[in-house]
């Protein structure tokens, strides 16, 4: 089957969907995708359109009685009511312990003692390799949802980890740079595996690769951090003598300046800049995961009188966010045929469109352009000005600067973790 459109529907139904609609989404794929589905315990409230020359936007279920329920379209806009049965208001979700169980063997994953959902909404499939790194499955409903959902999965687990989603559809540069930065990775699921006409998924070369590759990278960066052994990953460092004490850290403000000394190494000064006192806050509270906007305020106190964490904007009318959401649905399947026969600059042009409504339907909530993706904008840049400066410094100063780079996780939440646990004075 065309494994592009499997994986991009499970992505876009991954909440669930009545069984007409995944039918409607998969057509004569639907056999292959049916195994790994079932059956929820809440009936749906809204059945989707399907006239050839209706609305196309959900109708509203009423009941009749009798076991029998219609299906009634937007008054505004005329269309014919469907009859149904009880049967055809099931939901249908993801059965996600059978997906993960499916790609773990394909992709030949350890599979976990006990599989559990974590905070971030995020599962775990197994773990790979003799460094035991974990793999997540994660079906981000947005951008935004998946920079914030792989947030708080740093914040359960530090150490490096392997990100699947479905399609990598909402998989940004932001979010990219934030794995970088933990020595994670992600890998979109329609690059790596086939779908058999049975269902059975099977992993393409693609997969070896980019696995093989992620061990790589991984235990070359542990390697190249100083500490006293990482079990997390199976990677171990040479420990302290007996009896040795730790070199110094020190990060202390001295007047105008502050003094850094990294692992006893000779100290320097950095000017007493915004992004320097970030940069104090988060030394001094290690493993302490904090949102930007908390960072911010604990750090300027002023700002929480000038600005709530949420900017109230005016919400988008139901009509306009079905409009958009149609014509969202129509422009992806539009996409997907676009790729799938090679019009790949076709299909780019309409990923800018879809890009364009996505904007729109984010802020649709009222939450918008919010304070927290101000702070972490605010908070990101005044780092980065002082790792740059760092940068075109002496040896000890890139030394400091290579140190905050690998150590500090930068995003929706802000996180320092030394590697050897060592303590800032």
């Amino acid at each position: 089957m065309k494994t592009r459109k499997f994986w991009q529907t499970l992505e876009r139904l991954a909440d669930g969907a009545v069984m007409a609609e995944w039918q409607q989404a998969l057509g004569e794929d639907m056999a292959q995708a049916r195994r790994y589905l079932c059956p929820s315990e809440n009936p749906a409230t809204t059945y989707p359109c399907l006239n050839p020359l209706g609305c196309g936007t959900p109708h509203r279920v009423e009941r009749l009685g009798g076991g029998q329920w219609v299906a009634v379209g937007n008054e505004d806009e005329w269309c014919q009511t469907i009859r149904l049965e009880e049967k055809d208001l099931l939901v249908y979700e993801i059965d996600r312990k059978l997906l993960c169980g499916a790609i773990a063997q394909a992709i030949g994953l350890e599979l976990p003692a006990a599989r559990s959902t974590t905070r971030a909404r995020a599962e775990l499939a197994g773990t790979h390799g003799p460094g035991r790194y974990e793999v997540y499955l994660m079906f981000p409903a947005d951008s935004a949802r998946m920079a914030r959902e792989v947030e708080r999965l740093f914040g359960v687990h530090p150490t490096p980890f392997i990100l699947l989603t479905p399609s990598g559809a909402h998989f940004t540069a932001d979010v990219e740079s934030a794995l970088h930065r933990q020595h994670c990775t992600h890998i979109p699921l329609s690059g790596i595996m086939d779908v058999r006409a049975d269902g059975i998924l099977m992993a393409n070369e693609s997969a070896a690769v980019m696995l093989k590759a992620f061990a790589k990278r991984t235990e070359a960066a542990v390697m190249r951090m100083p500490g006293e052994g990482n079990t997390a990953t199976g990677s171990t460092h040479p420990a302290l003598p007996a009896g040795a004490k730790k070199k110094p850290l020190v990060f202390e403000r001295k007047g105008r300046y502050w003094e850094v000394v990294l692992d006893g190494a000779p100290d320097i000064h950095i000017e007493n800049t915004l992004g320097a006192r970030y940069l104090d806050y988060l030394l001094h509270h290690q493993s302490e995961v904090i949102s930007a906007y908390d960072l911010e305020i604990a750090v300027t106190p002023a700002k929480k009188a000038a600005r709530q964490k949420n900017t109230i904007q005016a919400a988008l009318d139901p009509d306009a966010t079905r409009a958009y959401l149609r014509e969202l649905n129509r422009l992806r399947d539009s996409r997907s045929v676009a790729e799938d026969e090679g019009r790949q600059h076709e299909a780019e042009e309409i990923g800018k469109e879809i890009t364009d409504i996505e904007g729109v339907l984010k802020n649709k909530d009222s939450i918008g352009t919010d304070s927290g993706e101000r702070s972490r904008g605010n908070v990101s840049k005044a780092i980065n000005a002082v790792q740059r400066k760092l940068a075109k410094g002496e040896k000890h100063e890139k030394a400091f600067g290579d140190h905050i780079k690998q150590c500090i996780s930068m995003g929706y939440s802000f996180r320092y973790c030394h590697p050897s646990g060592g303590v800032w004075q």
